[in-house]
């Protein structure tokens, strides 16, 4: 279960990181405190769940999130700054 968990933790919190990124390079101020308050709710979490189960096997979960939290974000800010024209 906690394998799952950090899945989920991982996709949020890389899509959010991204996203931040995003945020940053094309000047969307408003964006960027509650993406900044998500993002630190998804750090915590990922830590006390690896704290309460440390494994090797944890980095495989957050991995794969983590790449595809990576593309979600890419693809949903371009569908967001398209949305916009």
């Amino acid at each position: 279960m906690s394998l799952i968990l950090l899945f989920f933790t991982s996709l949020m919190f890389i899509s959010l990181r991204a996203f931040q990124q995003l945020n940053v390079q094309h000047d969307r101020y408003m964006w960027v405190p509650p993406t900044t308050m998500m993002m630190a709710v998804c750090e915590v979490l990922s830590i006390t769940t690896i704290f309460k189960n440390p494994t090797l096997w944890s980095a495989v979960p957050m991995a794969l999130g983590g790449v595809l939290g990576c593309w979600f974000s890419m693809w949903f800010h371009k569908y967001m700054r398209s949305k916009k024209r």
